[in-house]
């Protein structure tokens, strides 16, 4: 391994023959040139003892003599790459010239809002990568975005280097759009089934626990008779019945799939703040016949600190259809996959009481069934009209 001193100024391997390897370690040794040397004849000198090696060694013995290595070597073999250079200092100039630029943005406290959403609401009013921080009015950019979003309650904007950190409170209810309750109405049944619970908040229960109802049947009436006659309310409460409902899925034995024939880059481009350089262009791609994936890379000093820098490709991808037979197993585990996902998404709410399953192959098909009995609220409001 080479010393600190080498490995700045410069050094180089050197081999001899074994039988010079003596005559070597005595001269080397002597002369202070090198300390070390292996019983194969492999050695190192400092790139500043090279001339001095050269002087006493060539009269001697023969011996090869490597490029020189360490920080001085790169430099020495990049002399005539001038394009290193000019991108060293390009770069020194960028980082020079643009420490008063916004570099990143990064936004915090933000749950039903997306990045992107408060993003557009800070570039419609001129703050974005590469906005230079002297013509940011703090406080102006603040009022507006609150003036113009009324989904956000609170903002904040804080520069800390070049990096601008964005904070966010979220009004209530974003997003959410309130239908008017009726004025008056019934609770009806959603689907069949034997009622098992009844809680009537308002109204007039109109089934009783161990009736079977049908699906649109009244469970509880907003018309309530009195001495006086009859009234109307808006009628509230649960009730929860057990239902019973099929569930089928299905897996064919012959199946078509969607394969991959060919990728090409379809362009990449590097992009500086808001600058693109483009690298390389298909002009030839039809983005019509074939899936296009881009990607984006981002770079970022140690990991952490995020570089105003990133480099966009996109890749053209062909398709061709080819099929293929499954197995007996196979087709299970398909039917079987697709028949989990849609007892999970329609009883994830519901009390599953009890689940048989069968299945059965058929002309090329494997069927699945379960019987899936269940507890749940099926009451659902309905309006009553009164003319």
């Amino acid at each position: 391994m080479a010393r600190l001193d080498e490995f700045v100024f410069g050094y180089r391997r050197g081999s001899v023959e074994k039988k010079h390897v003596a005559k070597a370690a005595n001269l080397l040794l002597k002369n202070e040139i090198c300390s070390v040397i292996t019983p194969e004849g492999a050695f190192r000198i400092r790139e500043k003892d090279r001339k001095r090696f050269l002087a006493l060694a060539k009269p001697k013995f023969r011996f090869d003599l490597g490029e020189p290595l360490g920080v001085y070597g790169f430099l020495h073999r990049s002399r005539r790459r001038y394009g290193i250079f000019a991108a060293v200092i390009t770069l020194l100039c960028i980082c020079l010239f643009t420490s008063g630029l916004v570099w990143d943005v990064r936004i915090s406290g933000n749950e039903r809002l997306s990045d992107y959403v408060i993003e557009d609401a800070l570039i419609a009013n001129g703050f974005e990568v590469g906005t230079p921080w002297r013509k940011v009015d703090k406080n102006a950019l603040e009022a507006e975005i609150l003036t113009e979003r009324p989904d956000i309650a609170w903002i904040s904007i804080n520069r800390r280097g070049t990096v601008a950190y964005v904070e966010v409170i979220e009004s209530e209810n974003v997003g959410i759009i309130e239908q008017a309750s009726p004025k008056y109405s019934n609770i009806v049944a959603e689907r069949d089934g034997v009622i098992e619970e009844i809680t009537v908040k308002s109204g007039v229960a109109a089934v009783k626990v161990g009736d079977v109802v049908r699906k649109g049947d009244i469970l509880i009436s907003g018309v309530v008779e009195n001495e006086s006659g009859v009234s109307f309310c808006r009628a509230e409460g649960s009730v929860r019945a057990q239902s019973v409902l099929n569930v089928t899925s299905e897996a064919s034995r012959k199946v078509n799939e969607k394969q991959p024939l060919k990728r090409k880059l379809a362009y990449a481009r590097v992009v500086i703040f808001n600058f693109s350089i483009n690298i390389f262009k298909n002009y030839g791609n039809r983005e019509n016949s074939c899936d296009i994936i881009e990607e984006i890379r981002e770079f970022a000093l140690f990991d952490k600190y995020r570089l105003p820098i990133r480099l966009e490709t996109a890749h053209s991808i062909e398709y061709g259809e080819s099929s293929r037979i499954r197995s007996e197993d196979e087709m299970i585990l398909v039917a079987r996959r697709e028949l989990d996902g849609k007892i999970y998404s329609m009883f994830k709410d519901a009390d599953v009481i009890s689940l048989s399953t069968s299945g059965e192959f058929g002309d090329g098909i494997y069927y699945l069934t379960s019987r899936v009995v269940y507890s749940t609220d099926i009451g659902k409001e309905s309006a009553i009209e009164i003319n």
